[in-house]
């Protein structure tokens, strides 16, 4: 009986193959999963670069580990066309580990993920706009950049308008439309909007009492 290889043959790394690395991955059978990645790397699959460099750069006991590396690997994939290398880019400029903290490039990355369909950078982009990093702070186009977040289901996109409408800021004040959605991300299990739904709840009490005369 034939037995399993362990390891894709050069040019036959494919999506069960993937599949396989991240179960391994899951398990904590770094060693094998990064042998099977890296047949996809040298196979030139963007996904397999992706998820060798987030390994390099986010796994702790990750035998190796080289977050230089790790980089030059979701630049690579980036090439090709990948959208959540540019998103970890972004986040790597943001905090300055990896690589030297750089806004601007953190904001022209996370851009860049938008622009190639990743639905978890549509809120990244709309927080730059409404904290004002590496680009002038303008709230009105962040809650723009949060409906499209909605609009893709991201729950951070519902906790960000939802906040957004609560407070009245680059957008007319609306309570009940805050609190509808920071519950539905809460509902989603996105824990900022678990932690802010007292506030929202009491906001609106306190916006359904009739005024004083």
């Amino acid at each position: 009986m034939a037995q399993t290889p362990s390891v894709p043959a050069p040019g036959k790394y494919d999506d069960a193959w993937h599949q396989r690395a991240q179960t391994l991955y899951a398990d904590g059978k770094y060693a094998e999963a990064q042998a099977i990645l890296q047949m996809g790397v040298a196979d030139g699959v963007a996904d397999a670069m992706t998820a060798l460099a987030y390994s390099h750069l986010y796994a702790p006991e990750f035998p190796g580990k080289n977050p230089a590396l790790g980089i030059a690997l979701f630049e690579k994939a980036l090439a090709l066309g990948d959208a959540r290398a540019a998103r970890y880019l972004s986040e790597q400029y943001h905090l300055g580990q990896a690589v030297p903290k750089d806004d601007a490039m953190a904001f022209a990355m996370i851009q860049k993920a938008a622009e190639l369909g990743d639905s978890d950078a549509l809120a990244s982009v709309g927080m730059f706009h409404w904290k004002g990093v590496a680009t002038p702070r303008d709230p009105a186009k962040a809650v723009e950049w949060f409906r499209r977040s909605v609009e893709s289901g991201d729950p951070k996109g519902f906790y960000q308008l939802g906040m957004a409408y609560l407070d009245g800021i680059g957008v007319a004040a609306d309570p009940e439309r805050g609190l509808q959605l920071i519950q539905r991300s809460a509902e989603m299990g996105f824990s900022e909007a678990q932690a802010e739904l007292p506030r929202a709840q009491r906001v609106v009490q306190a916006h359904r009492q009739p005024r004083q005369p």
